[in-house]
């Protein structure tokens, strides 16, 4: 399996634009934007521009999504109830980061 830290660049960020997220993970932008306005749990935020900016926290959850999606073949609906029984439980863990 991939590890997530090797997939974020070394400079540690407060915010990642989408199009940077977009490239850690070959995603879409268009199937980013899908995903947060489907999945709850991200909670991206625009900044003056009006560009979606994510947190460490949110780049964890759409790596985890990904996952689901890309690998366990899961649709949306069943993605959104795994994170929020996950985040229910405490169980989510933080993305690792590159040193």
């Amino acid at each position: 399996m991939n590890d997530i830290s090797d997939k974020i660049p070394c400079e540690q960020q407060e915010y990642y634009s989408i199009d940077e997220v977009s490239e850690m993970f070959g995603l879409s932008k268009w199937t980013i934007r899908l995903w947060c306005n489907r999945i709850d749990i991200l909670k991206p935020y625009r900044n003056e521009a009006g560009d979606l900016m994510f947190t460490l926290v949110d780049v964890n959850h759409i790596e985890t999504i990904s996952r689901l999606v890309k690998k366990k073949r899961m649709k949306l609906k069943s993605v959104k109830k795994h994170l929020e029984t996950k985040s229910d439980n405490g169980e989510t863990t933080p993305v690792s980061r590159r040193k």
